[in-house]
């Protein structure tokens, strides 16, 4: 039983790390540059905080 236990502890760790490097993966690739092409200064960063605000309660979980 507890080898399960461990397992899953593992396992949910290894995901919520995947999880938290592919949401930064995506916002330095994906995000940012799409916003400067695309957008002005002022809403480069509204949109950079609202994607913050989204994020970070799943990355800190």
């Amino acid at each position: 039983m507890n080898i399960l236990i461990l397992s899953l502890c593992h396992f949910s760790h290894i995901l919520a790390t995947v999880v938290w490097i592919g949401g930064i993966v995506m916002i330095l690739l994906v995000i940012l540059p799409g916003a400067k092409a695309v957008l002005e200064s002022p809403m480069q960063s509204r949109l950079m905080k609202d994607v913050a605000k989204r994020f970070t309660p799943m990355g800190l979980t």
